[in-house]
């Protein structure tokens, strides 16, 4: 055990400083290589974005000086957890990036919607401007709101461009994983992108000792028997919500529900035992449009049932991918 955890170790610090942007540290040092088949040599990996990494460790490096080093294979699971460890920082330092784009391009977005608003005095009319003037159609105030916000929206493209870019790199680099053949990519509903971004907030999935624990990484936990969600204070520091992260397994599992798999098949089976719990404690399950607001305690509406088994379906997938990788 005390091998694996030295292994883990070094996979956790090379996930920093393997990435070709980070300076690798003074005990291990990556260096490009260009020319190299992969799984080349010991500690050798190359990855589809084009970097070969040669990872030197103290082995690598004592066998230089003459020294016999202890046996090191270039396949075993030494090799595939450092390898991994590469991809994981590259794929994190991808998914970063392309965050921030779609953050630069949604605060301008909003920020000419604004100005649309304004100029047409309403949301609806302005929301229309907008419109008119993206699509290049005819409107009584097109020619003044394209002179407005045309310099924002030429100010857009590079950044959606870029974004895109981004996109291609983590679903390229994402393959390069075992747990993409092994796992994900029979699955319908679960691409390529979800995974690299699952990936890419979390890191190397060996580094969580349970699922338990990469629940919590994406607020899915149930911490003192309540759900995982943002507080303030000490608390808010047990509970390590991140809405951010939160809203990324939110958006993965509605899409991995939408297409037929087993995924689906779970939710549907969950909303069953769902909507029984909930008439077992004596509440009348009803769409939200027909609750009584005024006698909203006695009853539970069919999309707190759907929420919750969307929940347990996010969940699933996570437990999944765990164990898989």
């Amino acid at each position: 055990m005390s091998g694996q955890k030295t292994i883990a170790a070094k996979a956790a610090k090379l996930s920093v400083a393997a990435h070709p942007i980070n300076a690798p540290g003074p005990a291990d040092r990556v260096v490009p290589k260009k020319g190299q088949s992969k799984l080349a040599q010991p500690g050798g990996v190359q990855s589809r974005s084009g970097q070969f990494y040669i990872v030197e460790t103290d082995q690598t490096s004592s066998s230089a000086a003459g020294s016999s080093p202890a046996p090191y294979s270039a396949v075993g699971d030494d090799h595939t957890r450092l390898g991994r460890a590469i991809l994981c920082a590259e794929l994190r330092e991808h998914h970063r990036a392309r965050s921030d784009m779609m953050g630069a391009e949604q605060r301008i977005t909003l920020q000419a919607k604004s100005i649309c608003r304004r100029l047409a005095g309403g949301t609806k009319e302005g929301q229309a401007l907008y419109t008119a003037v993206v699509k290049n159609e005819e409107h009584p105030l097109g020619v003044i709101a394209a002179a407005n916000i045309g310099p924002m929206l030429e100010a857009r493209e590079p950044l959606t461009a870029e974004k895109k870019r981004r996109e291609r790199i983590l679903k390229k680099v994402v393959k390069e994983l075992p747990v993409w053949e092994e796992f994900a990519e029979p699955i319908n509903g679960f691409g390529p992108l979800g995974l690299a971004m699952i990936i890419g907030e979390s890191g190397p999935l060996d580094n969580y000792s349970n699922e338990s624990k990469l629940w919590k990484r994406f607020g899915l936990a149930v911490i003192n028997g309540e759900r995982q969600r943002r507080m303030t204070g000490q608390r808010g520091i047990e509970q390590g919500y991140s809405p951010l992260r939160r809203s990324l397994m939110y958006v993965i599992g509605d899409a991995l529900t939408r297409k037929a798999n087993k995924y689906r098949d779970a939710r549907d089976a969950r909303k069953v035992i769902e909507t029984e719990r909930a008439e077992a404690k004596g509440l009348i399950v009803l769409p939200a449009a027909q609750i009584p607001k005024a006698e909203a305690h006695l009853y539970m509406s069919v999309g707190h049932i759907h929420n919750r088994a969307n929940r347990y379906v996010q969940k699933r997938l996570l437990r999944d991918l765990w164990r898989a990788w």
